[in-house]
C-alpha cells in the first residue's frame, strides 16, 4: 500500500477556463512548443516558459528565462519555489491555472481469514513531511523568497587634492618718500645766504667813496688815494 498525491492545473482565467492539467511524471513542462507537456499556442508566452518539478516534499516551478515572465500569486518568479495547494500561476498576461494537490485515499482489502469478506477504507494518518531538501544555492524550496538587500554607496564629497591659493591683489604704486623739512630749511637758508651776498657784493660795488673812507677809518688803516681815484673812474664810467 502506497500513499499518492495528485497534482493537476485549473484554468482560471484566458483561454479554455475551467480546464485541468494532469501532471503526471517527474517534470512537467509548459510553452508554446509542441513537445512541452501542456503547450499553449500563444505568442505572449515562450517556447519553453515553465516547468514544474514533482519532489518527494512537493511541487516547484520554475520560470525557464520566458520573455514575459511567470508569476506566482502575482509576484514574478526569479528562482524556484516550491507551490502549495491553492497557488495561483500566471504565465505572461495570457492565461491564470490554479495548482491543486489532493492526497489519494487508500483501501486494503482484508483476507477471508478475517471472517470478513470486502474491501475496508483506511483514512489516511497524518500527512509526513519530509524536512526540506536544501539546494547547492543553499536555500530550501519552501523558504519565502526575500529579494538581496543591496548595499548602499555612501559616496564622500569629493575634496581636490590641490588647494589653490587666491592670488594677493597687485599692489598700487609705490609712496613717494618725503624729503626730510630740514634739507628744504638748509636750502632756504643757503639761499638766503647767497642772496644777501649777492646784494652786499652789488651793493659794495656801488657804494660811494665816503662810504669806504668809513670802513676805511673804522679799521684803522689808512685808504690809499689811488683806490679812491680808481672807483671814482669805474663809478662814472
Amino acid at each position: 500500500m502506497e500513499s499518492q498525491r495528485q497534482h493537476r492545473l485549473v484554468v482560471t482565467e484566458g483561454p479554455d477556463t475551467g480546464r485541468t492539467y494532469q501532471l503526471q511524471g517527474m517534470v512537467c513542462t509548459l510553452g508554446r512548443a509542441s513537445d512541452n507537456t501542456i503547450m499553449l499556442d500563444s505568442s505572449r508566452i515562450s517556447r519553453h516558459h515553465a516547468q514544474i518539478r514533482l519532489l518527494p516534499a512537493g511541487a516547484v516551478i520554475e520560470d525557464m528565462g520566458s520573455t514575459n515572465g511567470t508569476f506566482v500569486n502575482n509576484r514574478r518568479l526569479v528562482e524556484p519555489q516550491r507551490l502549495a495547494s491553492g497557488d495561483v500561476i500566471r504565465l505572461a498576461d495570457y492565461v491564470s491555472m490554479e495548482y491543486v494537490a489532493e492526497e489519494l485515499i487508500r483501501t486494503e482489502v482484508l483476507g477471508s481469514g478475517s471472517g470478513r469478506g470486502g474491501t475496508q477504507v483506511i483514512p489516511e494518518g497524518p500527512d509526513y513531511q519530509p524536512q526540506p531538501t536544501v539546494p547547492a544555492g543553499g536555500r530550501a524550496f519552501d523558504e519565502p523568497y526575500q529579494p538581496p538587500v543591496s548595499q548602499e554607496v555612501v559616496y564622500e564629497p569629493y575634496a581636490p587634492a590641490v588647494q589653490y591659493e587666491t592670488p594677493a591683489p597687485a599692489a598700487g604704486p609705490a609712496p613717494v618718500r618725503k624729503r626730510p623739512r630740514a634739507l628744504y630749511a638748509v636750502i632756504g637758508v643757503l639761499v638766503v645766504l647767497l642772496c644777501l651776498c649777492i646784494a652786499a657784493g652789488v651793493y659794495l660795488w656801488f657804494a660811494p667813496a665816503t662810504f669806504w673812507e668809513r670802513v676805511f677809518d673804522l679799521l684803522g688803516i689808512p685808504m690809499p688815494t689811488g683806490m679812491l681815484v680808481n672807483l671814482a673812474s669805474l663809478l662814472w664810467l
